[in-house]
């Protein structure tokens, strides 16, 4: 299977009850989202009139679907669809979270991520969450998690309610994924 791109915009047009606003349709790792941006101000702000989280967690791939609308407001001719996966990788800043590992560091991450002291209590579903009981290093930890894994994307989940990001090291949030990911696919047999 070939890499799924990062970020490609595959339509874009002006908001006819709203010409100041330019909106476009993408995938984000392969999940179709809509951006809408307002350039009435142009010279001191462009606002995000509709800008998906996903985007907005990674700058460098709002930045270049901005760039990109921006390009097609001042009248360029934009030939779509427009993989800007390379402008990502190329951009400073972090990793894309739909940019895979090099496999020796992926390799590297699940093992540590398999002696990580993380231990499934319970797992249910509520609603479209996904909520897990956990004991992470001795800790009681109840995380409800929406997940978005389709056939054809990249899955990711966003915390509802639980730990921050940097509350845990790289390898316990991915013993802490795995489980959330296995718990939406029904896979646990806990709970």
């Amino acid at each position: 299977m070939s890499a799924i791109p990062l970020v490609v915009v595959e339509r874009i047009w002006r908001v006819p009850e709203q010409p100041t606003q330019i909106a476009a349709e993408l995938r984000a790792g392969g999940h179709p989202m809509r951006v809408v941006l307002d350039f009435s101000m142009r010279d001191q702000i462009i606002n995000y009139v509709e800008m998906p989280s996903l985007l907005d967690w990674h700058p460098p791939s709002a930045h270049a679907v901005v760039a990109l609308l921006d390009r097609f407001e001042r009248g360029e001719a934009i030939a779509l669809p427009a993989d800007l996966s390379d402008e990502i990788r190329r951009a400073p800043g972090p990793r894309s979270p739909f940019d895979p590992l090099p496999a020796a560091e992926l390799a590297a991450l699940e093992a540590a991520a398999d002696r990580a002291d993380v231990v499934l209590v319970s797992s249910a579903r509520d609603g479209g969450r996904v909520v897990v009981a956990l004991l992470v290093e001795g800790r009681p930890l109840r995380v409800v998690a929406d997940v978005h894994d389709v056939d054809g994307t990249v899955p990711w989940f966003s915390i509802v309610e639980g730990p921050r990001f940097d509350e845990f090291s790289a390898a316990v949030w991915d013993a802490i994924s795995r489980l959330i990911y296995r718990a939406n696919r029904g896979q646990l047999d806990r709970g």
